[in-house]
C-alpha cells in the first residue's frame, strides 16, 4: 500500500485496516505518541486514538496477522 493511500482521506476497508494496525504498532509496540502519528498520518488526535484502539482488536482477533507482523 503506497504511503499516499494511508494519508489520503479514504475510507476503503483496507486503507482504514492497515492504519489502524499502523497506529497501534506505532503507539503500543514502538512508543509513538498520538501527536507523531497525527503527523505523520495526517489524521486527528481523536482518529489515531480510535484506530489504535480498533488496531488492538484487530490484532488480537486474528493471530495471523500477528505472525505476519513479528
Amino acid at each position: 500500500m503506497s504511503k499516499e493511500a494511508l494519508v489520503s482521506k479514504s475510507r476503503d476497508q483496507a486503507v482504514s485496516s492497515a492504519r489502524a494496525i499502523i497506529c497501534f504498532l506505532a503507539a503500543k509496540k514502538l512508543g509513538y505518541t498520538q501527536s507523531e502519528i497525527k503527523s505523520h498520518l495526517k489524521i486527528s488526535r481523536i482518529g489515531v486514538r480510535n484506530c489504535i484502539i480498533r488496531g488492538e482488536k484487530m490484532i488480537d482477533k486474528c493471530e495471523e496477522i500477528w505472525e505476519k507482523l513479528t
